[in-house]
């Protein structure tokens, strides 16, 4: 299987409407980041891979200034009517992570839940090394992305290197990359500092509602800070 960007939009915008029937508040872990307060993060944030907007919103909510992109034209356009239902306003684009439409030090911060594993190892780190560079000297990234002890790796239809395709769930035919411990390192210490790494495992029939051929998940969650 070839990794093709119009195809995995196309599966993507699928997959987001069952999505969104279950992902409707932020992630504790999100949330936890969120409330380092202003003087830790900044005040200006980007959400990468924003989805159906609840992380954007979680974040207007709580007084940042927010952009978002996503490379589906559905996200984009369901974060656009949630954030002007709950009467806020944000600067949100249908783009890819691995080619940001913003300047450089655009950002004091920046975050993406499970977004940017969605590709290949080459799309990954382009869309790290993106990430840091719309980060002004100092920004934070919050990141959270599949590791190598997830039940999945090494399942579904193989696309590249340590990439595969999952063939069960909502994200079916969505394409998964699985960093090792060392690669994502690797690729965050080129542009910033880690203040945070550690693996996190879900378990049980949460996990099964996305992927029911899984009983246990494995991310890494990071915070990394531009040098």
């Amino acid at each position: 299987m070839t990794f093709e960007l119009n195809t995995q939009r196309s599966l993507w915008n699928q997959a987001l409407v069952t999505l969104a029937e279950k992902d409707r508040e932020a992630e504790p872990e999100l949330a936890a980041f969120l409330e380092m307060g202003r003087e830790r993060i900044g005040e200006h944030g980007l959400d990468i891979g924003c989805g159906f907007g609840r992380h954007t919103l979680a974040a207007l909510r709580m007084g940042y200034k927010m952009a978002a992109i996503d490379f589906s034209d559905v996200a984009v356009r369901n974060t656009h009517q949630l954030l002007l239902s709950e009467g806020f306003r944000a600067d949100v684009r249908c783009a890819s992570m691995h080619k940001l439409p913003f300047r450089d030090a655009r950002f004091d911060f920046a975050f993406s839940w499970c977004v940017l594993n969605h590709g290949t190892r080459e799309i990954f780190e382009q869309a790290i090394s993106e990430a840091v560079r719309v980060l002004r000297s100092g920004g934070v990234l919050f990141g959270f992305v599949m590791s190598q002890r997830d039940s999945r790796f090494g399942r579904g239809l193989p696309v590249g290197e340590d990439c595969f395709a999952f063939t069960e769930g909502p994200e079916r035919g969505v394409c998964h990359y699985f960093p090792t411990e060392r690669s994502l390192v690797a690729s965050l210490q080129r542009f910033s500092t880690i203040e945070r790494l550690k693996e996190v495992v879900f378990d049980g029939e949460e996990n099964a509602f996305y992927h029911p051929e899984s009983r246990r998940s494995c991310h890494f969650e990071f915070i990394a800070r531009k040098h």
